[in-house]
């Protein structure tokens, strides 16, 4: 059976041919110049080192991820794992200067994880390979049976690696998009909600460059319509319409994969042709739409939650106590001091950016006995009759269970 470690350090990983980028666009059934288009964008020019290696990039904070929580700990302390993403700018990535010393830190984890009992996938998820650097956990939505035939891959061309680009965008559901040539939609997926005038104009121009015309989205309900990688009020309006009827997204503005899935599974359950796009037939059908969450739960009240049993909700009715108790009896100097408010973090995360300075304030506040006592006895109060207050209303939306 090969080794791994050993493909991963004889090189030799073969340059991308024309013929290998045609035979990909024909499989996906869109042009060539597409695809080539994408790769010219989305990489830095090459997968492949000056020795032959493939590129690869280490992410210690996803290898932290990808660990048994019990194994976390000694792989921090062997310099393999840590708990958050540090920036390049920050000396994040400072152990990795170059592509050998970035193959050095993956075959130093996937050694580390042989030796602790660890299956080696777990390393080899926490890279990013080739001309897209694409991440090992990504192997299955790209189309890979597993992450070491993925990695194998990876070590034998660079076609291989535009393989795992297009992959990555045909299991992220844009095969149609590729096809179309919508590359607002393929930036979304690919950049960020941010970068998508920028990557967009980008993928255009190379397709010009490689096609000799300007890209053109021949669809008139896609060209026309809402799909992903559009923004603003528009998108604002829909997605609260899909909330109102039952299909849960976050209010964004942002026409993203979330908001896509929401959208199919509209036109799925209203027997409509499911692309994705809000074109005319979509909005006229959302405009009529009636809410698909039961009047009970549209109705339902914080004491039906307690009922239920929701956690959110119970937590909170004990930091109320804890108010109340604070407002009454100067107790609030002890709120601070035996960490209540710790509790309420978990309760609601929308408040966070409040939480800590009050702690700081509380701390200062602590001989003023009385002062402290009435404000943050009432500031607990408030805080957790908002929690449950927000999770009520995403129980009622159907944002949550």
């Amino acid at each position: 059976m090969t080794d791994i470690i050993d493909e991963l350090m004889n090189g030799g990983v073969r340059k991308r041919t024309a013929g290998g980028i045609e035979a990909i666009g024909k499989r996906l059934r869109c042009e060539s110049a597409t695809v080539t288009a994408i790769v010219d964008v989305e990489s830095k020019g090459s997968g492949v080192d000056a020795s032959g290696h493939v590129k690869v990039l280490f992410e210690k904070h996803r290898l932290y991820k990808q660990l048994p929580a019990g194994k976390r700990a000694a792989a921090v302390k062997a310099g393999l794992a840590r708990k958050v993403w540090i920036a390049p700018k920050d000396g994040g990535y400072k152990e990795q200067p170059n592509n050998a010393a970035a193959l050095a830190l993956l075959v130093d984890a996937i050694n580390w994880c042989r030796a602790n009992g660890v299956d080696e996938s777990a390393a080899l998820k926490s890279a990013s390979y080739g001309l897209g650097q694409v991440m090992g956990e990504n192997y299955g939505l790209c189309g890979w049976p597993s992450v070491q035939a993925f990695v194998l891959d990876m070590c034998e061309s660079e076609d291989k690696h535009v393989d795992a680009m297009m992959g990555f965008l045909v299991g992220s559901g844009l095969a149609d998009e590729m096809r179309e040539k919508d590359f607002d939609a393929i930036a979304r997926v690919y950049n960020g909600s941010g970068q998508v005038k920028v990557y967009g104009a980008k993928m255009r121009a190379a397709y010009q460059k490689h096609a000799g015309e300007a890209p053109e989205i021949k669809s008139a309900v896609r060209a026309a319509g809402l799909r992903v990688g559009s923004s603003g009020y528009r998108v604002e309006a829909l997605q609260k319409r899909l909330n109102e009827i039952g299909f849960a997204v976050r209010v964004d503005k942002d026409f993203g994969p979330t908001t896509r899935n929401a959208v199919m599974a509209f036109q799925a359950s209203h027997g409509m042709t499911v692309d994705g796009v809000v074109g005319p037939e979509t909005q006229a059908a959302l405009d009529v739409a009636e809410s698909q969450i039961p009047e009970a739960r549209q109705n339902a009240t914080v004491d039906d939650l307690r009922k239920q049993g929701s956690a959110i909700v119970n937590t909170a009715d004990k930091q109320q106590a804890v108010g109340l108790f604070g407002t009454v009896t100067g107790g609030a100097v002890a709120v601070y001091k035996s960490g209540a408010l710790d509790d309420v973090r978990g309760t609601a995360d929308a408040l966070q950016p409040f939480i800590d300075p009050l702690n700081s304030l509380l701390g200062l506040a602590a001989q003023y006995w009385w002062v402290a006592a009435i404000g943050g006895g009432f500031a607990v109060f408030w805080w957790a009759r908002s929690a449950k207050q927000a999770k009520l209303d995403d129980y009622r939306t159907g944002r949550a269970v």
